[in-house]
């Protein structure tokens, strides 16, 4: 398969995923479950991206700039979506390095770190006071709000060095997997231990997913299934179609939030 018939894929599966909210507890469920696949593959297109394309550091901006845009498209749908942030910092991570002198890859990957550290702890500071709104668009704006935390960030920093190798990026994504299914366990704990404020709710949040719902409603850890689309991508890139996805995504979001209002759906149906 390639480039763009994978993407295909993965935003049908992300539709299903997110016109769960249509369906009965029970038929949403198994939407959830297909919609896990969706993520690896994106993230697995963006680092082949980051391979091919003329200028990295250009790519990760135009990810930064759409996760920008998508501020109003969430504040138009109220939601907090945002595909975007994680990508960009993928590419960003991956830019970095992937420069040429040690030297270079050592001091900016220091100042990543650094810089997501400290503005991480500006934003979730002025949660209690400003509000949620807020601290969503001054994480994005900062560069340092990542949807579904770290945890993608290192998974497409791996992937990134084992896609050559197809039993390398199945191992990798097996191993993440794992990774998912016990934290999504341990985040919940950790927070019941420590106890319900802001900064530790803001920690746990900052390095992934959490639940105490059980392996089949915390199931992130359903990515597993996602390693046999990765391992037919052909390399190539098909049909021209590089705007595509920062169109259909934002728009997908905003027919379903239409559909929601006409049918007075709430996320919690």
């Amino acid at each position: 398969m390639n480039s763009l018939q994978l993407k295909i894929v993965a935003c049908v599966f992300m539709v299903i995923d997110h016109c769960a909210v249509f369906a009965s507890p029970h038929i949403a469920l198994p939407m959830h479950w297909i919609g896990r696949l969706a993520a690896p593959v994106f993230v697995y297109l963006c680092v082949w991206s980051c391979k091919y394309t003329r200028n990295i550091w250009k790519y990760a901006f135009s990810l930064y700039c759409a996760s920008v845009i998508m501020i109003a498209v969430d504040a138009l749908i109220n939601s907090t979506s945002n595909v975007f942030n994680m990508l960009f910092q993928i590419a960003l991570v991956i830019a970095i390095l992937s420069l040429s002198k040690v030297i270079y890859r050592v001091f900016l990957l220091s100042f990543y770190i650094v810089w997501q550290f400290l503005s991480s702890l500006l934003v979730i500071s002025i949660l209690p006071v400003w509000g949620d709104a807020a601290q969503y668009v001054l994480s994005i704006v900062l560069g340092n709000l990542v949807d579904g935390g770290y945890f993608w960030v290192l998974f497409g920093v791996a992937l990134f060095y084992c896609r050559e190798n197809d039993v390398v990026v199945s191992i990798c994504v097996m191993t993440f997997s794992i990774i998912a299914f016990f934290t999504q366990n341990l985040g919940f704990e950790l927070m019941t231990l420590v106890g319900q404020n802001f900064p530790v709710i803001g920690v746990v949040r900052t390095f992934g997913y959490f639940g105490h719902w059980g392996p089949l409603v915390s199931n992130q850890w359903m990515m597993v299934f996602s390693f046999p689309l990765l391992c037919l991508y052909n390399k190539e890139r098909g049909l021209y179609s590089k705007f595509v996805f920062y169109f259909f995504y934002p728009i997908h979001l905003i027919i379903i939030h239409a559909f929601m209002v006409m049918l007075n759906v709430s996320l919690g149906a």
